[in-house]
């Protein structure tokens, strides 16, 4: 009605007012105030500790927040709160070392899952285990307080840490959900993405909500929630930020909830990442697949499991019988599409088994059928379900350093346009495609060179995995140990050790200097 009005009168109707954001600036102007996580139409009381929206007056806002009675009655107790200096000792260098064990000591809790009760324990019994460190004496860290290390200080740091790598570089989604029937249902998030620190690539925790109705869109919605949280004042779907290769590829089980077509959470990431991938989960093709070929096989696998477990859980001493059989051995396998029943796998114990047993032809014929039949089901099952003829897969053979010389330019402009969200300039990819093909023509005086190999297999993040075959392997763990010997009898000639001690083997020698 009153737009019908207003239209007759001539007069245009009203814009919508665009709401207001969070300036910087701010931060310097009001001491008490920062950005808040929830978004830019938010901001952050230090005093309050809370969030209050600012989407509508903006800085007018923030002054009406600090003439409220909340915020008034925050600082009338802050000051006549007592200083820190009243609960902690004086000396400051002393009193940053019993902080800094409170906080180690959280963390390595909260790394090693122990529960936050431990700390009462610890915290008793400290000062006893350490009578001669002053540091012990005033470790007190109990329940409550590790709590608030974790809580609010750790996990918010690497909250902070794991959301600024996030905005800066490409990574991928992990997602699963449990399904238990008596408690709550969980949602994990992970993040998969490449560490500068550690040089690999990591899994780091993202987010478990709860989620008890596991369709697709509550999935979606939870997801979004976290990735919300994540980037803080961007919105999900991630429209601005998809140009810039946030999420790059998304995993999980392949249920249809998870990966259907038109109605799951996979289809309704595409809406806004077209170009995401997703090969489904190895594990879960695994896993079907080897239903197929129990199936095949016709031999009840449950009941057998059931059985042995029965079998050993009753008796020690069939456990310890049982220790004889658990290590693996390696077989080799036949380069035929169909081994003969003598080269069949089905595990070096059984074959002595079945040789001492003495079985009757036609039960070891029996035997070879039924595991031949459940190898065909199970390769049957992989070569209609697994993403073998996936472009992906079939041009990531460019991480092979091996492989390097057989790759066209073709090959990587493919893996580019694949994801279009790295916005990858094709000049420079080029560029660096002819200076990976070239590394063996420009390092192979470096590459050659047994100082170097030296050096390079006693760096933990190559070792030996960097050398190709066994042969340069076995001649690298020969020279590194040819250098030991010499470094030990070098310095046994300095410090003139006796001739019995010289004559000793270089590994008992090397064993006696520790």
């Amino acid at each position: 009605m009153m737009d019908a009005r207003t239209e007759k009168e001539g007069t245009p109707a009203k814009k919508p007012k665009p709401s207001c954001k969070y300036h910087d600036q701010w931060d310097n102007e009001f001491i008490f105030l920062k950005k808040s996580r929830v978004g830019d139409s938010h901001a952050f009381c230090k005093i309050c500790n809370c969030d209050f929206s600012i989407a509508h007056g903006g800085r007018n806002d923030v002054c009406q927040h600090e003439k409220s009675a909340k915020h008034k009655r925050g600082l009338e107790a802050q000051k006549h709160a007592q200083a820190m200096s009243a609960f902690v000792t004086r000396n400051a260098t002393e009193a940053d070392q019993v902080t800094s064990a409170e906080v180690k000591m959280a963390m390595l809790c909260a790394k090693n899952n122990s529960p936050f009760s431990f700390h009462d324990d610890f915290n008793k019994c400290v000062a006893d285990m350490f009578p001669d460190s002053a540091i012990a004496r005033k470790y007190s860290t109990g329940k409550t307080k590790a709590t608030q290390h974790i809580k609010g200080a750790i996990a918010a740091e690497l909250e902070d840490e794991l959301a600024k790598t996030c905005r800066s570089q490409p990574f991928s989604l992990m997602c699963d959900e449990s399904n238990n029937r008596k408690t709550d249902k969980e949602f994990v998030i992970l993040t998969r993405l490449y560490d500068e620190a550690t040089l690999q690539v990591a899994t780091r925790f993202l987010e478990m909500p709860t989620c008890n109705v596991g369709n697709a869109e509550n999935l979606y919605g939870k997801l979004s929630e976290a990735l919300r949280a994540l980037w803080h004042c961007f919105l999900f779907p991630i429209e601005k930020e998809a140009s810039h290769g946030i999420t790059f590829a998304f995993n999980s089980d392949n249920a249809s909830v998870m990966k259907g077509r038109h109605n799951s959470v996979i289809s309704r990431l595409k809406t806004s990442q077209p170009h995401i991938q997703d090969l489904g989960c190895i594990c879960h093709l695994v896993q079907l697949a080897t239903g197929c070929g129990i199936r095949a096989a016709q031999v009840p696998v449950e009941d057998i499991l059931v059985g042995i477990y029965t079998h050993f859980d009753t008796s020690a001493k069939r456990c310890e019988v049982y220790k004889e059989f658990v290590p693996l051995r390696e077989v080799e396998y036949g380069d035929g599409h169909q081994l003969a029943d003598e080269d069949l796998f089905i595990g070096a114990d059984t074959k002595a088994f079945m040789r001492s047993a003495e079985l009757p032809v036609s039960a070891e014929k029996k035997i070879f059928q039924t595991v031949r039949s459940f190898y065909e089901a199970v390769l049957k099952k992989m070569f209609s379900s697994f993403p073998l003829d996936h472009p992906l897969l079939r041009d990531l053979k460019v991480l092979d350093p091996a492989a390097r010389l057989n790759i066209t330019p073709g090959t990587v402009e493919r893996l580019g346009a694949l994801f279009p969200q790295l916005r990858l300039k094709e000049d420079k990819m080029r560029e660096e495609f002819t200076d990976y093909q070239a590394i063996k023509t420009r390092f192979a005086e470096v590459l050659e060179s047994e100082d170097a190999v030296l050096a390079a297999v006693t760096l933990p993040k190559f070792k030996l995995r960097w050398l190709r075959t066994q042969d340069r392997k076995d001649k690298a763990k020969a020279s590194l140990l040819a250098e030991c010997w010499k470094l030990v009898l070098d310095q046994d000639q300095q410090a003139g050790t006796s001739t019995s001690k010289t004559n000793m083997p270089p590994k008992q020698r090397l064993s006696h200097r520790g």
